[in-house]
């Protein structure tokens, strides 16, 4: 960690000569990334309260996350309830207009499985999506589902090996909408079908960001729990080429697919805050609580799309 001296105060270097941030007591935390630790400030920038420091990004540089804003995650029609909507409202109120208003990108990093991926799926995931605490297998009943239509039925006790029938890329059904209509809900998280579909109001809003000549809009598919887990797939070149360090993070869920793509892209060496009104978990509330409190003292920070929205404006009042 060095020191400079930038317009009278004191600033520590901390990181690298190509990685670094800049700290002073009196402004927190600056993730602008100039070339230099003595280049001019870097405009236009946005000051953001976090919760344990002030921190400083470049628009030009961050990235908003949105992560596995699906209907198999959302759908109300599939018994979705609680922070998952929560979180929608958050990000569609203040993050996603805040972003654009900056000029931020917005990526938006869904599940989105080929039958390549589920050929070689590992059972660590197929896990995820098939077995409660208990081991049993959850199946759906049949018929066009509400989301609270299903059983459970244990796995043959005589040791025989079954063939796997539901779960991760097996089709969940037809599916009743709440005006009525059945749709015919696809295969589990795979790609091009409804349960893998954003929401229409999210699908709305991402249409109208591709629709931008400037900075358009981004689709990921992913494969894993983390979007980020190999440094080498289209998901981390993208960011690098477009010159992104700075990731804002929202989705479902906070203690799952949006920890698990936060830590692996903190691993590769990008600055990550999670915005924690903007994600939403089914989980009990003290496992957000440790994720929120590990991001703020480790990984990176944490704030809400409130404070974004008002660093923002501020920004833009100061033009």
């Amino acid at each position: 960690m060095a020191s400079a001296t930038k317009t009278g105060l004191e600033v520590k270097v901390i990181g690298n000569a190509s990685n670094f941030w800049l700290w002073s007591e009196r402004d927190g935390f600056d993730l602008t990334h100039p070339e230099t630790s003595s280049s001019p400030l870097l405009h236009p920038r946005i000051s953001l309260q976090t919760t344990n420091s002030p921190i400083t990004i470049a628009p030009s540089k961050t990235a908003l996350v949105i992560v596995d804003m699906q209907n198999f995650f959302l759908s109300r029609s599939l018994g979705r309830k609680g922070q998952g909507h929560d979180a929608e409202a958050a990000l569609l109120q203040h993050a996603l207009p805040a972003a654009r208003k900056a000029g931020i990108q917005v990526i938006w990093l869904t599940w989105g499985l080929t039958d390549a991926d589920l050929e070689v799926m590992s059972p660590t995931m197929l896990r995820i999506f098939k077995f409660d605490d208990n081991g049993s297998a959850q199946v759906q009943a049949t018929g066009a589902l509400s989301g609270v239509e299903q059983t459970t039925m244990r796995m043959a006790e005589d040791g025989a090996v079954r063939r796997r029938t539901e779960g991760i890329g097996f089709d969940i059904g037809p599916v009743k909408l709440a005006n009525g209509q059945v749709v015919e809900g696809g295969r589990m998280l795979v790609r091009d079908t409804w349960n893998a579909a954003m929401p229409l109001d999210l699908n709305d809003s991402f249409k109208e960001g591709q629709a931008s000549e400037s900075n358009p809009d981004i689709l990921i598919h992913k494969n894993r729990m983390s979007g980020f887990w190999d440094r080498e797939m289209k998901r981390v070149k993208v960011l690098e080429e477009k010159g992104v360090r700075t990731l804002l993070f929202v989705g479902i869920k906070t203690d799952m697919c949006v920890m698990a793509s936060l830590l692996d892209a903190w691993h590769a060496g990008f600055d990550v805050i999670l915005l924690k009104d903007a994600c939403g978990t089914t989980s009990p509330r003290y496992v957000s609580d440790a994720v929120e409190f590990n991001c703020a003292r480790i990984w990176g920070f944490v704030s809400d799309s409130k404070a974004l929205e008002q660093g923002v404006n501020n920004m833009l009042d100061a033009v």
